[in-house]
């Protein structure tokens, strides 16, 4: 049984969080979180971190963190990749389609996802990555669900560079995802290692998102604002 982990980067925003937010629970909106201690060496604010994410879970189900190890000028990069790559013609986007050679990796247009089967599906288009494995991986080989090798599009400006911070972000967002299950296993009383084995291969998948301008009239089911299941162990948003 492996681990599954969402990353999603939607284009229309990034967070950047003042790192002086209180970290207080309000019942009124989900609480923010400053991860440091986990990184550091005082065991009673580690305490209060595993308190804390234990009463998020618990009472919202969802948490924002701060203060964690991913860089910001990383995420800027990535956004700003994001952006090159949706604005790519679609005839060129579609050569890179998520259906074409399996894995689960690539583009998907406008309106494919429609979970509530209530209208034409979300006004959204996405690419699918994940961790770039060979052809000769063992998962690879034995076509475990979303191990497989990314597609980079060479008609992007800079494809290389591409790669690099796609790849970059993967790694160390899956880490803190491997990071955040230690934290939740003290949560259960759990040994912090308990889901370790979890992480070998997860399913991670990096989705990148573009929203475009949307007409007033578009409806809610259009806008994907419904709940709808998450089908990952951790979702980062």
């Amino acid at each position: 049984m492996k681990l599954s982990i969402g990353l999603k980067i939607a284009i229309y925003q990034i967070h950047l969080h003042n790192p002086q937010h209180s970290n207080k629970m309000q019942s009124e909106q989900p609480p923010v979180i400053d991860f440091s201690p986990f990184y550091g060496s005082n065991e009673s604010k580690r305490v209060l971190l595993i308190d804390q994410i234990r009463q998020a879970c618990e009472r919202f189900g969802f948490f924002q963190l701060i203060n964690h190890d991913v860089p910001v000028e990383l995420q800027h990069q990535v956004i700003d990749k994001c952006k090159e790559l949706f604005k790519l013609p679609l005839e060129i986007k579609e050569k890179y389609a998520k259906d074409i050679g399996g894995y689960n990796r690539g583009y998907e247009c406008l309106r494919s996802q429609n979970f509530e089967k209530q209208g034409k599906g979300d006004f959204k288009e996405g690419y699918y990555m994940g961790k770039d494995l060979s052809l000769d991986d063992q998962y690879v080989i034995d076509k475990r669900f979303g191990q497989g090798p990314n597609k980079y599009p060479a008609e992007l400006r800079d494809p290389k560079e591409f790669q690099r911070v796609m790849d970059e972000y993967h790694e160390v967002m899956t880490k803190l995802a491997k990071n955040l299950l230690q934290v939740l296993a003290c949560t259960l009383n759990l040994p912090t290692n308990y889901f370790d084995d979890f992480c070998d291969h997860p399913v991670a998948a990096l989705r990148l998102l573009h929203y475009p301008p949307q007409d007033p009239a578009t409806t809610e089911v259009e806008k994907g604002k419904l709940l709808y299941p998450r089908p990952y162990g951790l979702n980062f948003d």
